[in-house]
C-alpha cells in the first residue's frame, strides 16, 4: 500500500514514522513494516474484512503525533 508524509512531518527533525495495522476494527493493532519509505508491506488475512491504518510520528524534542484511520478500506476474497 502506498503512502505519502506530508506537512510539518517531513521537516528534517521529523523521526522515522512507526506504522500499525488493525483487522478488526482497532482492538488489536500490529506493527507495519514500510518498505523504501514508500509503502506498506501488509499481510491482510484470508477472510474478507475492513483494515484500519495508524502512522506515529515523533520528532527529535519528542513531539508525538498519532494518526488513526478507522476502516481505511475493505478487503473481499
Amino acid at each position: 500500500m502506498p503512502f505519502t508524509v506530508e506537512g510539518a512531518a517531513t521537516a528534517r527533525t521529523a523521526r522515522k514514522p512507526a506504522f500499525s495495522v488493525s483487522y478488526d476494527d482497532g482492538r488489536t493493532w500490529h506493527p507495519a513494516k514500510a518498505v523504501g519509505g514508500k509503502r506498506l508491506d501488509l499481510r491482510h488475512p484470508a477472510r474478507a474484512g475492513t483494515v484500519s491504518l495508524r502512522v506515529t510520528l515523533t520528532d527529535k524534542a519528542g513531539n508525538t503525533l498519532k494518526q488513526t484511520v478507522h476502516r481505511a478500506y475493505r478487503t473481499t476474497k
